[in-house]
C-alpha cells in the first residue's frame, strides 16, 4: 500500500479535475496507453474509482 500526503491527494485529485475539463480528445490515447501498459482492463472505471477515492468516498 502506497500513503499519500493530504497534498500529494489533493495534487492528483486537482490534476484529474482539471484533465476532465481541458484536455478532450487526448482520452482514446491514454485509455490505450493504460490497457497495454499497465494492463488496466477497465481505465474509466479505474479512474472513476481512484476519484472517488481521493475525495474521501467508498467505492
Amino acid at each position: 500500500m502506497i500513503v499519500q500526503t493530504d497534498a500529494q491527494a489533493q495534487a492528483l485529485r486537482a490534476f484529474l479535475e482539471t484533465f476532465d475539463l481541458h484536455a478532450s480528445g487526448v482520452w482514446p490515447e491514454i485509455e490505450e496507453g493504460m490497457r497495454e501498459d499497465f494492463g488496466i482492463e477497465n481505465p474509466a472505471s479505474a479512474v472513476e474509482d481512484l476519484q472517488r477515492a481521493l475525495s474521501g468516498q467508498q467505492s
